[in-house]
């Protein structure tokens, strides 16, 4: 009787793609809650070392990456400032943490406050697909630029995707290489920030899946963290790697250039031509033997990794404990060759 339920009260939220992350306009956090159901890899429930390192990365990340980023004012993270949720001390720790866990709420920035004006947000996993009737919002967004720019389709496909890995690869390399920040920049923890139909920024979210890479990290924490925390948000290099080639590449850039590409294979490998370059771009920029190793196979053409989920998902693995196989890169045989628009066409 502890507990008792009083009914709908309050203002009225309304559940994002994800469902028990919960947005209110003109709120200043989202909500994040547990929903004790297995979807994917995971059951969705706020453990507490989830909440903890929550609080604690975005602490950290705010005093000792954010400054670095700001040279990327498209590149924005969404911080996951506090929590709250329910503790009964006096019951014994099982049923102590179920309830703890069942009643945890991650408060999460807003995005509103980051959006320029005239600027729309769009998750990048209902940008980058199609609807029922073949339709799909990122070609319509490339098609407003050709139409405004005097490009053709595929010109402006081509230029839209330029822009977009603009705002996405560099911060990403930089915290990843120089700061040993790992995100989960995947379909599902992008938001795209759109002004007449161009990408002109980008937010990250979702800091409880973010981890440290402890020989690159030279940051501080908190000295109050307890060690099962520490050791959910430490991540080994070569981990790390992985976890990024997924994410970014695999999971995401791969289904914007299906999307963008529709299935034109000139297209197609023009937008992959894109990628190279902008690859090598950033990789010109640093002399980290780690990043030149890594995006140096990339360029390379040696297979990427891809994550097994369902092989995670099977055998109840922990996601710090996902296996990953090898799949072909689709750089292979065109990151070396100019692009397009300076003559040769890739061979892919």
């Amino acid at each position: 009787g502890r507990i008792v339920p009083l009914g709908q009260a309050g203002p009225r939220y309304y559940p994002t793609a994800s469902v028990r992350t919960l947005y209110k306009p003109g709120a200043p956090y989202f909500l994040k809650f547990s929903t004790h159901v297995r979807l994917t890899n995971c059951i969705r429930k706020n453990a507490i070392y989830e909440l903890e390192s929550a609080v604690t990365l975005s602490e950290a990340l705010k005093n000792h990456l954010a400054p670095l980023l700001n040279q990327w004012p498209g590149f924005k993270l969404l911080f996951e400032p506090a929590y709250q949720t329910l503790d009964f001390p006096e019951l014994a720790e099982p049923e102590r943490k179920t309830i703890a866990e069942g009643f945890g709420v991650i408060l999460r920035d807003n995005l509103e406050q980051h959006l320029e004006p005239g600027v729309t947000p769009m998750l990048a996993a209902a940008l980058f697909t199609e609807d029922r009737y073949g339709r799909c919002p990122a070609t319509e967004a490339s098609a407003a630029l050709a139409q405004h720019s005097g490009l053709t389709e595929q010109q402006a496909r081509v230029q839209w995707f330029d822009q977009y890995l603009a705002l996405l690869i560099p911060p990403l390399f930089e915290s990843l290489f120089h700061c040993g920040v790992v995100f989960e920049p995947h379909l599902q923890n992008v938001v795209v920030g759109l002004r007449a139909g161009c990408p002109v920024q980008v937010f990250v979210r979702d800091l409880e899946g973010t981890k440290l890479v402890p020989d690159r990290w030279s940051g501080n924490l908190p000295e109050t963290v307890d060690e099962q925390t520490l050791a959910s948000i430490r991540y080994p290099q070569d981990k790390a790697w992985k976890r990024i080639a997924y994410c970014l590449l695999v999971n995401h850039l791969f289904q914007v250039v299906a999307c963008l590409s529709r299935g034109e294979q000139q297209t197609e490998s023009q937008l992959w031509a894109t990628l190279a370059e902008a690859v090598r771009g950033w990789l010109d920029t640093t002399e980290d033997p780690w990043a030149k190793e890594a995006l140096g196979s990339l360029l390379a053409g040696e297979p990427i990794p891809n994550k097994s989920n369902l092989m995670t998902r099977l055998f109840k693995r922990p996601d710090r404990e996902s296996q990953y196989t090898l799949v072909p890169n689709p750089l292979a045989g065109i990151a070396n060759t100019p692009h397009p628009e300076q003559g040769a066409q890739p061979d892919v």
